[in-house]
């Protein structure tokens, strides 16, 4: 089985250890797709298809721009050739071995597997409530039990993928409920799944579901998803990390600190987007309170491993159950380092 690695500008020298890792700890082949990114990235991409001649090859989707990330999906589904479409975010890292991902699918009888939720996800903000408005990357089944999977990693059978592809005329783009064909907006209606937006892939995933194929999340401990490296290299890049820094400044300050307590109406435009408090405060929290903060630490922590310097302080977050994961997450990305990049 192929595995597509998607990359993005900037973002191949914090990222060529993760591939070394998957080599290492798996049978797959990878082909590691260039989106937009820059000639020393591709550079960089090259050198470690040269290290793993027989395992990792090397797509150049794009140079002059980044496509978006539904365009690119598109084109490798379209192109690819095997029983299983499969691809992963680039910053996926393996920590040990991985199981035979084909006998689980075959096993399972399933047209869709998803896995590798970013470390900055509750296990409870997965779930997507009927009174939500979007369908997010990060809501992997529906309050009635529907597996409407992710984009982090996914594995598909080939046929049934491009049968819906073709039959709906869809993609894996993501679209507003009104940019969708009548008899499309007809089918969503009936499983109640009308809402206002539909992230990458989650038209696709709902139309399986909608045709009774299997699907399932499925957890790998084998596998430690950061999620985000590329936007947070890319903000660092536009000058954003300064503004950034700024805003975290302001944001603590206790005369703003009291004001947001007290006027939580106030706190975000998010409250202009999302008129459900549940669905507002997910979406607060995994974008301004955790995800921001935790792709940003691991860059810290390459950056500092690298020059061979004082490692960063684990952030100081109010979830337990974030911060378990990013110790832990911590401890396996050193050792990943440490081995494999070199």
């Amino acid at each position: 089985m192929t595995i597509y690695i998607i990359y993005t500008r900037g973002s191949v020298r914090y990222l060529r250890f993760f591939a070394k890792s998957l080599v290492s700890f798996s049978n797959y082949n990878y082909r590691l797709v260039a989106n937009g990114c820059s000639a020393n990235d591709i550079a960089h991409l090259k050198e470690l298809c040269r290290e793993y001649p027989d395992r990792l090859y090397l797509d150049v989707i794009s140079k002059k721009v980044v496509l978006p990330h539904g365009e690119v999906l598109d084109s490798l589904a379209l192109a690819h050739s095997e029983r299983y479409f499969c691809f992963m975010d680039s910053d996926i890292f393996a920590t040990v071995y991985l199981p035979d991902l084909e006998a689980l699918m075959n096993a399972n009888q399933l047209s869709a597997m998803f896995s590798a939720m970013p470390l900055w996800v509750k296990q409870e903000h997965e779930t997507m409530l009927n009174e939500f408005n979007e369908i997010i990357g990060t809501f992997n089944r529906t309050e009635n039990d529907i597996c409407i999977g992710g984009t982090y990693f996914a594995i598909y059978n080939h046929e049934h993928l491009l049968s819906v592809i073709r039959d709906f005329e869809v993609s894996f783009d993501s679209f507003f409920f009104n940019q969708l064909a009548e008899p499309l907006q007809k089918v969503l209606t009936s499983l109640n799944l009308n809402k206002r937006l539909y992230d990458t892939g989650k038209i696709i995933n709902i139309l399986l579901a909608h045709r009774d194929r299997k699907m399932d999340n499925i957890h790998l401990p084998q596998l430690c998803h950061i999620g985000g490296t590329s936007f947070e290299v890319q903000n660092r890049y536009r000058g954003f990390f300064l503004l950034k820094k700024l805003k975290s400044f302001v944001a603590n300050l206790t005369i703003v600190k009291r004001f947001r307590n007290n006027r939580p109406d106030n706190i975000s435009l998010l409250h202009k987007r999302y008129t459900s408090q549940r669905e507002f405060q997910i979406n607060y929290e995994q974008r301004i309170v955790y995800r921001d903060v935790v792709r940003g630490y691991f860059l810290e922590l390459f950056c500092a491993l690298s020059k061979k310097s004082k490692l960063p302080e684990l952030p100081k977050l109010a979830s337990a159950e974030i911060l378990k994961k990013i110790e832990t997450g911590r401890e396996q990305y050193i050792l990943a380092f440490e081995k494999f990049n070199r």
